[in-house]
């Protein structure tokens, strides 16, 4: 009876451990080998968000990007209201994929007061300082989905 304890508690905990060792591989392991072996652009770095591509545009946002490989994160401070440009404090985490010089996300509020979901699709252009393309979600005040221009230009 207690060798089939020590037996049971053996296989427990060999079960953690490998549990533990998948999680690290997947989470660690495996996005250091892809950006290991990754050729594209690399995106990373502070980027300022605009709703116009003109030498006036106003600046709406703070980018931070993040990138391992095609995996990019970003994270966007915005401080212009979309409809009035009106002060505001949002922060939007986006996750995603760049290939062939497109960059494709989803994102969700940080904030969690409104409860948005959407995505965003980037293109990069030839000289690696400007994203552009468009945000989708859904507007509840308008009742239907948009999709705003946006442009992202690298800080010099």
């Amino acid at each position: 009876m207690n060798n089939l304890c020590i037996g049971i508690l053996a296989g427990f905990i060999t079960a953690g451990l490998l549990y533990i060792l998948s999680i690290v591989f997947k989470n660690t392991v495996t996005p250091w080998l892809r950006s290991l072996f990754y050729q594209g652009p690399d995106l990373s770095g502070s980027w300022r968000g605009y709703e116009k591509d003109s030498d006036d545009a106003e600046h709406v946002s703070n980018v931070k990007i993040i990138q391992k490989g095609s995996d990019v994160t970003l994270v966007i401070e915005r401080f212009k209201r979309r409809s009035d440009h009106s002060s505001c404090h949002r922060v939007l985490k986006y996750k995603g994929k760049f290939y062939s010089g497109t960059l494709i996300t989803l994102y969700e509020d940080v904030n969690m007061k409104n409860l948005i979901i959407g995505a965003m699709v980037l293109n990069l252009s030839t000289n690696n300082r400007i994203l552009s393309g468009k945000v989708m979600y859904f507007d509840k005040n308008r009742g239907k989905v948009v999709a705003p221009n946006y442009f992202l230009k690298r800080d010099t």
